[in-house]
């Protein structure tokens, strides 16, 4: 059994409200943030990977993919 993996955490905990907190800010560049996608078989809904993404975008309309995998 391999070691724990902590993608999810990352996502949810540091990355995700960092943006969301900017979005809220007076002055703040982020204008939305999306919900974190895993990485599932699209067919049984597995988890195939630890990969964990979400898309922001800022006050000018740009649109940023983040991603957070173990590597």
């Amino acid at each position: 059994m391999g070691t724990l993996a902590y993608c999810d955490y990352i996502a949810h905990t540091l990355v995700k409200p960092a943006l969301e907190k900017d979005a809220k800010t007076d002055g703040g560049i982020m204008k939305d943030v999306g919900l974190v996608k895993m990485d599932l078989c699209p067919k049984a809904g597995y988890m195939v990977s630890t990969l964990k993404t979400l898309i922001a975008t800022d006050v000018n309309g740009n649109r940023y993919k983040i991603s957070i995998e173990q590597i």
